[in-house]
């Protein structure tokens, strides 16, 4: 079954039942956290394209690529890119509004902890 985007005003509630259940117990398997990085990936691009801010991504031209967790859970590694020209902005607002993007996948995933979100910028937009 593939993963479907649905844009609309409620992300997080589109999103939340997407993500039925909570996945952060102890012994967490690979596929576990794959499937927790790839809902974590589905939360940042609905919120970038639906999202309080979708504007200033899209001028931006910000794409969220690809989401690895770790095996703890504590940390999420965000590689995102950005149109040549727009890097320095791009990082500076990724840096801002990390704390927003944190909430918005704490309000979908609706558990005790959200892992802290680490942006890694691709070097080259393909």
């Amino acid at each position: 079954m593939g993963r479907i985007f649905v844009v609309g005003r409620r992300f997080a509630a589109i999103a939340q039942q997407r993500c039925k259940g909570d996945l952060r117990q102890r012994g967490m398997n690979s596929v576990q956290r794959a499937r927790m990085s790839a809902d974590i990936g589905d939360i940042l691009r609905v919120s970038a394209i639906d999202g309080r801010h979708a504007e200033e991504i899209s001028d931006l031209g910000i794409i969220f690529m690809e989401v690895s967790l770790s095996q703890d859970y504590q940390v999420a590694n965000v590689e995102w890119a950005c149109p040549p020209g727009k890097e320095i902005a791009a990082s500076t607002f990724v840096a801002r509004k990390t704390g927003f993007f944190r909430s918005s996948i704490a309000a979908v995933l609706q558990g005790k902890r959200t892992p802290k979100l680490i942006f890694k910028q691709k070097e080259k937009m393909t």
